[in-house]
């Protein structure tokens, strides 16, 4: 009777190790790789540098890039277009927050005009052709506010670089760029308001368009006379003027005797 007691017990015994081996090869099995999905360590890697890149590219946002070129009116007919070479300074460019306060322009060297590397800790700089391209997590609003240098007037700002004589014929004291909620690029000879002003701006180039400025005197009665301002290609028309060119800035156009002495002439300048 212990006999058969102890040979079921084996048997049972048996059973339960051969189940239990098989269902372990079989988890062997099903956690062995196919040769034909088995993974490279190197690919593993290559594809968690992509995404490390990702990640830095998503967190280092691009929060300012843009380049600012003077385009100068000398005449009518005649401009140039400031490069990274021209050294001569025709406008003023300052770093701005919404509220239109002075602020540094951040970082790292990035912000260079043609003549000389800006100095960051200064939100003013004084340029032809302007470059500034910086980096930055943190968010900050900012708009870039440009002026004149003496001898010269800003008459308007475009992301355009067609310049026509009969565009662009008034002078302001200031005019503007900024970034939208949508990142793009708003040039304005008007001030912004401060929630127009978004903490991004896209990649662009703005062209100022500016006028070298002239003055000339001309008679107002034959023992009087007055100056007047007037900007490169912009017509102005004086009367009494002695009848000869002025230097630096010639008359176009010479109308009939108006002095009864015939000494003063109509003058158009332009």
């Amino acid at each position: 009777m212990k006999k058969l007691l102890f040979a079921f017990l084996f048997a049972i015994i048996g059973l339960s190790l051969t189940a239990g081996g098989v269902i372990l090869l079989s988890g062997c099995s099903a956690s062995q790789p196919n040769d034909s999905e088995t993974e490279n360590p190197s690919d593993e890697e290559e594809n968690s540098g992509e995404d490390d890149q990702e990640t830095d590219s998503d967190l280092w946002n691009m929060d300012y890039s843009f380049v600012v070129i003077a385009q100068i009116r000398t005449s009518s007919s005649s401009y140039t277009t400031a490069s990274t070479s021209t050294t001569t300074n025709v406008f003023k460019i300052e770093w701005l927050d919404e509220s239109g306060n002075s602020v540094d322009w951040g970082n790292d060297g990035r912000a260079s005009n043609s003549s000389a590397t800006v100095n960051n800790s200064a939100g003013t700089v004084s340029g032809s052709y302007f470059s500034y391209n910086y980096y930055n997590i943190w968010t900050a609003k900012r708009m870039a506010r440009i002026s004149a240098l003496s001898g010269y007037a800003i008459c308007g700002i475009s992301t355009s670089s067609t310049y026509y004589n009969t565009s662009y014929t008034s002078s302001y004291s200031y005019v503007y760029f900024y970034g939208n909620s949508s990142a793009s690029v708003v040039t304005t000879p008007s001030k912004p308001s401060s929630s127009s002003v978004s903490s991004q701006i896209a990649e662009c180039t703005i062209y100022i368009k500016v006028r070298q400025v002239y003055t000339y005197t001309f008679k107002t009665t034959s023992s009087s006379s007055s100056t007047r301002t007037v900007y490169a290609g912009i017509s102005s028309t004086a009367y009494y003027v002695l009848a000869n060119t002025r230097t630096g800035y010639s008359a176009t156009a010479w109308g009939p005797t108006y002095y009864t002495s015939g000494s003063y002439y109509c003058a158009i300048y332009g």
